[in-house]
């Protein structure tokens, strides 16, 4: 599908990328994982056609990437840039459905479209009226995956596309990237200078290194066995225990019973603003908990008891996340509610009405302040 060949390329006297050479194949995911200043962007840049190799060729499906190929190559391939890109003064929606418009599309094929679309990256309508300032980092960026599938591409290029997220919201996209990859069998050419999101996501890793010499590319290939021996490691972890959590779930009626005798019980409630804003219920006696400012005094009184977690609906993504975030700390008691508070609600268990919190225009998706149910 995509094949560089022994590509040589300077900026002045500033080598960015020397003789580097890479075949990624139809429907995978190949990832470019170097440090900055090590020609990741670049590869990408040529592949687009952006700028022109020194040396060697760049060809997708057959044909040279050349000047008189570009614009033809081009709308074959999706491109998504750190922060989403999107013009500020567009609203979500209008900025997704910039390329359809281009196309001439009809008004209603673009709405089917872009709805599919919402569905897929988990926003709303009203999400989609909102202008890019309104959005958070998270939202901004899923906006700017849609804009690049609109046409749907067959190939999709994204340069460090969660790089400016912070860790919780980062780790929930890359799940949920993990997914879309799959489902949508695009090819795929991912720049990342993450390990961990490297190892996640990428059927296979290239490694770039800021002097791609002879000896660079040897400490390279043994760099890149050391790191996946590694990685191979935290992730066989990890998935250990989600095994466990998933076995630890408890069911609605279980954590009632345990409630009605007086059991001591930490119920901690996962949900975002807007999720609150949509459903202002709690479980009675929750508490909002941000599990990544957790002082010492905190973690270690959690420690001894246990800690059941819920969120709006059946979310295993959101509760696993949490749940990994508590077990750094010490926190390993912890059980994910089965069903969420709509399974809770469902049963006619009781609740407790709470305000809906405000929303800054700036404010984090996933990162909600602490309070008292």
């Amino acid at each position: 599908m995509i094949a560089v060949h022994e590509v040589t390329k300077r900026f002045g006297a500033t080598p960015a990328l020397d003789a580097v050479s890479l075949d990624v194949r139809a429907g995978t995911t190949h990832v470019l994982l170097g440090s900055s200043g090590s020609g990741k962007s670049t590869v990408l840049r040529l592949i687009l056609g952006l700028t022109w190799p020194d040396a060697g060729s760049v060809r997708v499906d057959g044909t040279p990437v050349e000047p008189a190929t570009r614009d033809g190559l081009l709308a074959r391939m999706g491109y998504v840039v750190q922060d989403g890109g999107l013009y500020p003064h567009l609203t979500a929606f209008e900025n997704v459905a910039l390329a359809a418009e281009a196309q001439r599309w009809p008004r209603a094929r673009i709405a089917a479209r872009v709805g599919e679309l919402a569905d897929l990256a988990g926003l709303d309508g009203d999400m989609l009226r909102r202008y890019p300032r309104e959005l958070s980092g998270g939202q901004r960026q899923r906006v700017g995956l849609m804009r690049a599938l609109v046409l749907d591409p067959p190939i999709l290029l994204l340069d460090e596309p969660l790089g400016a997220l912070d860790p919780i919201v980062r780790a929930e996209l890359q799940e949920q990237l993990g997914r879309l990859f799959a489902r949508l069998a695009k090819t795929v050419v991912l720049v990342t200078h993450d390990i961990r999101e490297a190892a996640r996501l990428g059927h296979t890793i290239t490694l770039l290194t800021a002097r791609a010499t002879a000896l660079g590319r040897m400490l390279g290939v043994v760099v890149v066995a050391a790191l996946a021996a590694y990685v191979l490691l935290k992730l066989t972890r990890r998935r250990l225990f989600l095994r466990k959590l998933r076995m630890a779930r408890i069911s609605p009626e279980a954590l009632k019973l345990r409630l009605d005798a007086g059991e001591d019980v930490t119920i901690i409630d996962l949900r975002t603003p807007l999720a609150v804003t949509a459903t202002p219920y709690a479980i009675p006696g929750s508490r909002w908990l941000a599990a990544e400012a957790i002082d010492a005094a905190e973690a270690a009184l959690l420690g001894a008891r246990e800690v059941v977690l819920y969120c709006a609906c059946p979310n295993e993504a959101t509760s696993a996340r949490i749940a990994l975030l508590l077990k750094r700390q010490g926190i390993t008691r912890v059980r994910p509610l089965e069903g969420g508070l709509a399974a809770w609600m469902a049963r006619g268990f009781p609740v407790l009405a709470v305000e809906p919190p405000a929303l800054a225009v700036d404010e984090r998706e996933d990162r909600a302040p602490a309070r008292a149910a």
